[in-house]
């Protein structure tokens, strides 16, 4: 069975939502959808949902050429957020 581990700065009643998050997960079949699903909560939160289909693909093509094509065991994600950055 494989684990992924999540980090990242987590919302309290009140407080802004995190704006940044790390994923450490095995190179497995499942990782891609992990991964897509973690950018599309973190840009939810950070009410960029217009930028969430643009941001699954291009996670979705990412995180699957490192599952099928790197010789790695894990691959760690990073997200960071910036109102700056986003259209």
């Amino acid at each position: 069975m494989a684990t992924a581990m999540l980090t990242g700065s987590l919302a309290t009643h009140g407080e802004p939502p995190p704006l940044s998050c790390r994923l450490t997960a095995p190179s497995a079949e499942q990782t891609p959808k992990v991964a897509r699903d973690m950018v599309a909560s973190l840009l939810e939160a950070a009410g960029h949902g217009a930028s969430v289909d643009a941001a699954r693909l291009l996670v979705s093509e990412l995180v699957t050429n490192v599952v099928q094509h790197a010789d790695a065991r894990t691959l760690t994600l990073e997200a960071d957020i910036n109102d700056e950055s986003i259209p």
